[in-house]
């Protein structure tokens, strides 16, 4: 297999050590912009992030399951923005599935690891927390998409969601996301 992969609607992929590159647009997560992160890329475009789609050590293409995975988090990225910040208020909330993560029902210390930040008292201020950096397919879940965000409050591990066919399924840590029954 070459180093690049074409797809209609995912547009070019690059091989790169044991993933495919390119980017994804996702407009309606250009709404939240966690600022003060190191990660943010000032020539970046607002709603256009990386995207990388997992296949080990060899350049195989992306499968099926794979691509279509892409193709429903395009599908269904507007439900899901609008979704994210209610799934991880209920989160600190305490309400909702159990993710195990230090901030499940836990508000108060969210806001403590904010530092100077602003605290937290609406799921609304959730925006201005918390932005959009790359999605990743294949890395733990073949049909499962995690969105990988920078966030004010986990600076250290990032914060990873797990969507699945227009559906928000695991919230934990970058890279390390798992469903919620797992």
């Amino acid at each position: 297999m070459s180093g690049t992969f074409t797809h209609p609607q995912l547009g070019e992929l690059e091989f790169d050590i044991d993933l495919w590159q390119g980017e994804i647009a996702l407009p309606s997560f250009a709404v939240y912009t966690e600022a003060a992160s190191p990660y943010n890329d000032d020539d970046a475009t607002p709603g256009r992030y990386e995207l990388q789609i997992h296949c080990g050590d060899d350049d195989v293409p992306p499968t099926d399951a794979q691509v279509a995975a892409a193709l429903s988090l395009i599908e269904h990225e507007k439900a899901l923005a609008a979704a994210l910040p209610d799934a991880l208020w209920a989160d600190f909330m305490g309400e909702g599935p159990a993710t195990g993560m230090w901030w499940h029902g836990d508000l108060a210390q969210v806001n403590e690891m904010m530092g100077c930040q602003e605290n937290l008292e609406t799921r609304d201020q959730l925006a201005r927390h918390f932005s959009l950096q790359s999605v990743g397919v294949g890395y733990q879940h073949e049909t499962a998409v995690e969105l990988m965000l920078s966030t004010t409050w986990e600076e250290e591990h990032g914060v990873g969601v797990l969507v699945d066919n227009g559906k928000i399924i695991g919230i934990g840590y970058s890279l390390d996301v798992q469903p919620y029954d797992a």
